[in-house]
């Protein structure tokens, strides 16, 4: 009874609204003198009113359930009275009923009011219906309903603009046509009412229950199981299920997967290559010496911004140190003509140290003597000057202040290595050659019998595979590279049985 109710309530409102376009369709002026407009396209008794007098107006555009959306703006009294209901805005709110004998909305005549309930002053009917509301079919001759149709061209631009707004993501963005032909579709790739390619189950609330009826409908989300970073960098706990060798080390050390109380420390990082034998190396555009990573930073800066943006490159990253001569004589030609900050500080009085710690021990201005350092015969010489910088000219330090905004150079920054570029096995079994062939070394994971031959014979599976790792296949597998008359390969070819 409620369903055929509001039916006939949104039939009451449409015809309301019908009205009001047929009455103020384009050309027309306000309503004559002897009537005024009530907000709804009905008339109420004459009311005289004072010209360039004002007054709220009110217009039901629609009905949503118990919310009805409204056009709320002002009428001003002219030559012939009151205008038309002008310069407002659409507001909505949710419709009142108190007592048994209230409704939402009349269905039978209420006077003045005219079922408007977005007027303060009606917004409660005392209604007692003449006869019993009939259903949908009785009042159309229909099971469809026929909307009534009209032109909004008399509207003012405004209000058509907020009534009538597509892609629309509300009731109130279709209050004159009452339905919704461009519904907002988020971020999705092309709208959830078109046909086209499988949409992403997050693009849009609607299409996320879509796809969870119907996931032919959607692209696989496999976000879940991307690694949050490069395994080779220290970070936040990672998920197993992300990477093979990522399970491997958390069944190792749980810690390492365990995002509540544990991180992927230094100690996983070690773990690719202790547990999954693969190495971690420099990221693209770094240069690597010795196991470490460098890359210079091109913009002139003072020591202190120039420390502060090597250390947030990640853990283990600074300004470079040097160790040695050849690694001094690296970092020159890494500075491309350039003066360039370094790590060495003075830490106190004539003693200088690497602020990573490593190399570890200081090196004394008087007598010149501890760990190894570059520095010209003539420098440090400025007892202020606390850093140390790398002079463009030749491979030799000099001191400098830390933090004067006259003094910026270029500067290298270290770091260990974070990036994983090589490509990792996933576990499919799948090998590069065959192992009945020799050729490169084979990934001891790709089967479970090259990784018997290289526990073996290591080399098979870091240098080459060569004819004795196929010989062990034999041995070691207890299988065949080739079967005979009476024997029947196995589906991955590698083996030989008897038919029974």
């Amino acid at each position: 009874m409620l369903d055929k109710f509001f039916g006939r309530v949104s039939w009451v409102v449409a015809g309301a609204l019908s009205f009001v376009v047929c009455a103020c369709s384009a050309g027309e002026h306000a309503l004559p003198d002897g009537s005024e407009e009530d907000g709804n396209g009905a008339s109420e008794p004459y009311e005289r009113c004072e010209e360039g007098q004002e007054k709220e107006c009110h217009i039901t555009l629609a009905l949503h359930g118990d919310v009805v959306s409204c056009f709320v703006g002002t009428q001003v009294c002219g030559e012939h009275g009151w205008g038309a209901c002008l310069d407002g805005d659409v507001v909505a709110h949710k419709l009142k009923a108190s007592g048994t004998d209230k409704r939402l909305l009349a269905v039978t005549h209420t006077g003045v009011c005219v079922t408007n309930p977005c007027d303060p002053k009606c917004e409660l009917f005392g209604d007692v219906p003449d006869a019993a509301v009939p259903d949908l079919e009785t009042i159309t001759g229909t099971s469809t309903f026929d909307w009534k149709k009209g032109s909004i061209a008399g509207f003012p631009a405004g209000l058509v603009k907020k009534g009538l707004i597509e892609p629309c993501s509300s009731g109130a963005d279709c209050q004159f046509n009452t339905q919704c032909t461009n519904p907002a579709s988020g971020g999705c790739s092309h709208g959830k009412c078109e046909v086209g390619l499988p949409l992403e189950p997050s693009c849009d609330d609607c299409v996320t229950d879509v796809c969870a009826a119907n996931p032919q409908c959607c692209v696989e989300d496999t976000t879940g199981d991307a690694c949050e970073h490069d395994f080779c960098k220290v970070g936040t706990a990672l998920k197993a299920t992300c990477s093979p060798c990522v399970k491997k080390i958390c069944d190792a050390d749980p810690s390492c997967c365990n995002s509540a109380t544990g991180a992927w420390s230094a100690s996983c990082v070690q773990k690719v290559t202790d547990t999954c034998g693969l190495t971690c190396s420099c990221c693209d555009g770094q240069s690597t010496h010795n196991g470490r990573c460098y890359v210079k930073e091109g913009d002139n800066k003072k020591q202190t911004d120039a420390k502060t943006a090597c250390v947030a490159r990640g853990t283990g990253w600074n300004l470079a140190s040097i160790a040695d001569a050849a690694e001094n004589t690296f970092v020159y030609n890494l500075n491309s003509g350039n003066d360039t900050w370094i790590g060495l500080e003075e830490t106190g009085t004539k003693i200088w140290t690497w602020p990573s710690g490593d190399p570890s021990g200081s090196w004394n201005e008087t007598p010149r003597t501890g760990i190894y350092a570059k520095f010209s015969s003539t420098e440090p010489n400025h007892a202020s000057d606390k850093c140390a910088y790398m002079l463009s000219s030749k491979a030799e330090w000099a001191d400098q202040a830390c933090n004067s905004s006259s003094k910026k150079y270029d500067s290298i920054c270290e770091g260990p290595p974070s990036c994983f570029l090589g490509e990792e096995d996933d576990g499919t079994g799948l090998c590069e050659h065959d192992p009945c062939e020799t050729g490169d070394a084979l990934s001891e994971t790709c089967d479970v019998c090259a990784q018997a031959i290289c526990q073996t014979m290591p080399s098979c599976c870091t240098t080459s595979w060569t004819q004795a790792c196929v010989d062990l296949i034999a041995t070691t597998c207890e299988a065949k590279c080739e079967c005979g008359d009476e024997e029947l390969p196995s589906l991955d070819g590698k083996s030989c049985f008897y038919a029974e």
